[in-house]
């Protein structure tokens, strides 16, 4: 059996007006695994408004599970989208499975194709470059950040026509260059191309696509 644990936070903010003596009692009961009750008692002697804000912090015992039922719950998460190692040995530290535990699950995973890697990353890459209109360098920063080695995030770029990644990265440098106010010229370039390196697209692309629409504008 493995037990985890989660944190439980609430919250009360009371205001209290009186013009006499009051008592005020105020008992807050949060049931969980464990059952924690506090109580406060208040007394105001005078005409006062007063605001009282209470926070209680507890760690309870949540819930213990088999290791057949978190490696079923492993699976859960990797079938409901694709997921990285990391990803995946995060989700298990959550679960504070000992080391062999985790070997054990991970290799399962990985045997029964629940977890596959460069699956993982060409299903980021589209869903990056053609849902958000990410260019190559963003999604690759972000890729490394995950841990995935940089020569499978570059063998599968492929995922990204390059003619839908042309035409996408002039849709954005017509959308937002049409938008600056108050910019002339240059300024106006440059405060485009700025915008579309920050959304990972490569300088020399951005280059050739201003290129492009310039010669077709003649």
């Amino acid at each position: 059996m493995v037990s985890t644990l989660v944190r439980s936070r609430s919250s009360l903010t009371l205001t209290l007006t009186s013009t006499s003596t009051s008592t005020l009692t105020l008992t807050s009961t949060s049931t969980s695994t464990l059952t924690s009750t506090s109580t406060l008692t208040l007394t105001s002697t005078s005409t006062s408004t007063l605001t009282l804000t209470l926070t209680l912090t507890s760690t309870l015992e949540h819930k213990s599970y088999t290791f057949l039922e978190l490696k079923q719950k492993l699976v859960n998460y990797c079938v409901y989208q694709d997921r990285c190692h990391q990803e995946v040995e995060q989700k298990m530290r959550d679960y504070l499975l000992i080391p062999e535990a985790k070997e054990e699950i991970l290799l399962y995973l990985m045997r029964e194709n629940y977890l596959n890697e460069e699956r993982f990353t060409r299903s980021y890459i589209r869903g990056k470059f053609y849902m958000k209109s990410w260019g190559r360098n963003k999604i690759r920063n972000h890729l490394k950040f995950k841990g995935v080695p940089e020569k499978l995030i570059n063998s599968c770029f492929d995922e990204i026509d390059n003619d839908d990644y042309h035409k996408t990265l002039t849709k954005l440098y017509q959308n937002y260059e049409s938008k600056i106010t108050g910019l002339q010229g240059y300024q106006k370039k440059s405060k485009t191309i700025k915008y579309l390196l920050s959304k990972g697209f490569e300088y020399e692309e951005i280059v050739e696509a201003i290129k492009d629409m310039e010669e077709g504008s003649e």
